[in-house]
């Protein structure tokens, strides 16, 4: 019998331990989330659209021969920032054709009017906000909450407002989108069912070269977007100690078991689970009876060093070999052996 105190002390624990997002209206709720975020940031950023070009917008939109509709495209790419040749001592090196190219669209779609470069800017940090909560959802806290309350900060702090009223800020909005949306690539093109043990192979060659060309597209819209890169490669190594470090302690989780798969000996055995952070890259396909060596997984060490994995596969092609001869030596196949190959002296 369990008694009040019990249940009351098992409650209190459920309450206290954070645990995922309800499954329950789980859409519906990140919905909600997002419609918050984005009227926060157009509440935050809507005074800006009546703003006009001023200080480096004159400079990097009105008097740019780059961004007029009867300039080629191909121009962008051979000037800076400015519209002046990355070969004149006078340029000021600023590499951003992509974001040259997003002016350009405006005036092609809209003219000259400042309104809709400043609602481009506007949306854009819409967006970066709803995806940042996504990423920090998926691939940092993996807790919905926190997510909301990191981008509701993101969304409101003025810190960004350079950035988001002044038309040329474009540049860093549009490139933070892309940073992000190259790193959620990198990370769903990692295969995380072997993270924890070495470098994880490519899961999603797709989801790679997806994340190199958002990557390249960033470090086109502005020259700090190259850094997502290493933010991956950071990325990767703090995943990878992290779940090493739960490996050594015992904090893993069972991956849930395959049914059993019939013996070469005869007898079914049932296949050891895996291991979810740890992730068992070997897969048990046999059992070989009694002789079946404890896999490098079950030994008590706490660090698999090479010459154990080395130790166990010998003595698992022993015990293979020892299996095979029974099987081959088995009284039942005797007559057709000799009937085969005679009597041996």
């Amino acid at each position: 019998m369990v008694t009040g105190s019990a249940r009351r002390g098992s409650r209190s624990r459920d309450r206290a331990a954070p645990g995922p997002c309800p499954s329950a209206g789980g859409r519906r709720g990140g919905a909600a989330a997002a419609a918050v975020l984005a009227g926060l940031c157009a509440l935050c950023y809507g005074n800006s659209l009546r703003g006009e070009f001023v200080h480096d917008d004159v400079w990097a939109i009105v008097n740019n021969p780059d961004v007029r509709a009867a300039a080629p495209v191909s121009a962008a790419f051979a000037n800076d920032f400015w519209g002046k040749r990355m070969a004149e001592n006078t340029s000021h090196k600023s590499y951003r054709p992509l974001c040259v190219l997003t002016f350009k669209l405006n005036i092609l779609l809209a003219g000259m009017n400042p309104f809709y470069f400043h609602a481009v800017n506007v949306i854009l940090h819409c967006l970066v906000t709803l995806v940042l909560m996504y990423t920090c959802d998926k691939a940092v806290f993996k807790d919905c909450r926190l997510a909301f309350v990191t981008a509701l900060f993101f969304a409101v702090h003025p810190i960004h407002t350079e950035a988001v009223t002044g038309i040329v800020g474009r540049a860093d909005v549009l490139a933070c989108l892309l940073f992000l949306l190259a790193f959620l690539s990198y990370n769903r093109s990692v295969d995380q069912l072997y993270v924890g043990e070495h470098f994880p192979p490519t899961a999603s060659p797709f989801f790679l070269l997806l994340s190199l060309f958002l990557g390249t597209c960033a470090m086109l819209v502005k020259e700090t977007g190259v850094t997502v890169f290493g933010v991956c490669l950071v990325y990767d190594f703090f995943s990878l100690s992290y779940n090493g470090l739960k490996l050594r302690n015992g904090g893993i989780h069972q991956r849930p078991a395959r049914p059993p798969v019939p013996s070469l000996c005869g007898s079914p055995r049932v296949p050891l689970s895996g291991r979810e952070n740890g992730k068992q890259r070997f897969a048990h396909r046999g059992a070989w009876s009694s002789c079946q060596p404890a896999s490098p997984q079950e030994q008590p060490s706490e660090a698999l060093a090479v010459p154990s994995r080395a130790i166990w596969a010998i003595r698992r092609s022993t015990c293979m070999a020892k299996g095979w001869g029974e099987k081959a030596l088995n009284i039942s196949e005797a007559p057709k052996f000799v009937e085969r190959f005679g009597t041996v002296k």
